[in-house]
């Protein structure tokens, strides 16, 4: 496998993207890219954007890119009406989009490191301000949700995430000029290194995942070229 790498970020840090979203996928396509992590979005509470359409008509005019997306970071349980339980329709887009595979975040088994022995009320005390919650630990339960995980469904009662995968205190990639204060702790082993929290974690796993799933059409298969509904549809029944 190849990587091909696109940047949508100002020197700022802010999202800096074409007009039409189609452009940024083309530009990946024509270079021979046929799965694309996008762990980017805007919290706009399930609703299916211009954006979400842009995304979707791109899959349907090129059925063999797979396209995977984080659900966003913007669960929290402030509405009082749910006893401490996370609210729902807080997926964001284009994750609400209906040809993407969207991916929600897990806690991961890790339990020492990072926020890994700190509470959902302790880290993030104004989202998550009653128990039972606030008084789960951010991480060592992998089959446990992360409360921060954008939840479903969309505004049209899709469902959404499709899947989830782990996203507490992953430890992944440190730019050498980011400050530590941006990542949830250190790594330890590798300076190179941090832990970091998000369906942003989340997603760049299922996209591996989606690579092997397509190495295996191809080679034990035979099939010269899967689409990216049938990527979907193995990872959603095989999980």
């Amino acid at each position: 496998s190849k990587l091909f790498f696109q940047s949508i970020l100002t020197v700022d840090n802010k999202l800096n993207l074409p007009v039409d979203l189609s452009d940024l996928f083309l530009e990946a396509y024509n270079e021979g890219v046929r799965i694309h992590n996008n762990s980017w979005g805007a919290s706009t509470e399930g609703m299916y954007t211009v954006n979400s359409i842009e995304v979707d008509d791109f899959v349907y005019n090129h059925k063999d890119m797979l396209l995977v997306f984080s659900a966003g970071n913007s669960g929290n349980s402030k509405d009082p009406t749910n006893n401490g339980f996370v609210d729902l329709f807080s997926v964001g887009s284009p994750a609400s989009s209906k040809n993407v595979i969207t991916v929600g975040a897990s806690r991961s088994s890790r339990n020492a490191g990072g926020h890994a022995k700190l509470t959902y009320g302790q880290a993030w005390r104004t989202s998550f301000p009653r128990p039972p919650i606030s008084n789960e630990h951010v991480s060592g339960n992998p089959d446990a949700m992360a409360a921060f995980s954008s939840r479903g469904p969309c505004d049209d009662n899709r469902f959404k995430p499709d899947v989830v995968a782990p996203g507490t205190d992953i430890a992944s990639t440190m730019s050498a000029a980011a400050s530590l204060a941006q990542f949830c702790g250190i790594f330890p082993p590798n300076p190179n290194y941090a832990l970091m929290c998000g369906t942003s974690m989340s997603a760049p796993i299922v996209t591996g995942l989606a690579a092997l799933v397509r190495q295996y059409f191809i080679t034990i298969c035979n099939h010269k070229n899967p689409s990216a509904a049938l990527l979907k549809a193995t990872i959603i029944n095989g999980a």
